[in-house]
């Protein structure tokens, strides 16, 4: 389930339960960062422009399409569901970059403890 807000119903987020990309068109490069992993962002490759279908909170069909921003938040949200995160999209040297900074990190919180 993710939860959209848009600029209409300011303060009245929507629900999308079970969404899905049903169709994707164009690229779009774009900075993503993730509250999943703190202090580290890299440039991803997405689909431009998507068609995500779902249901709203009374079990009703909704069908979104979206582009730039939005597609690439809709994309990055369901990766989330399907146990993906932002750095898998993200080639194998900045990975273990990143890897390397975590580990670093971690050591330097168990040295504080």
């Amino acid at each position: 389930m993710i939860f959209i807000e848009k600029k209409k119903k300011r303060g009245h987020p929507s629900v999308l339960i079970n969404p899905e990309i049903v169709w994707s068109d164009g690229t779009i490069t774009i900075e993503e960062a993730c509250l999943s992993i703190p202090n580290f962002s890299a440039k991803v490759t997405r689909k431009k422009r998507v068609g995500v279908r779902g249901y709203d909170k009374d079990g009703r069909p909704v069908e979104i399409e979206a582009s730039d921003i939005e597609a690439v938040c809709f994309q990055h949200e369901i990766d989330h569901l399907n146990g993906i995160l932002f750095i898998d999209h993200i080639s194998s040297v900045k990975r273990a970059l990143l890897k390397k900074k975590l580990k670093k990190l971690l050591k330097n919180i168990k040295k504080e403890e």
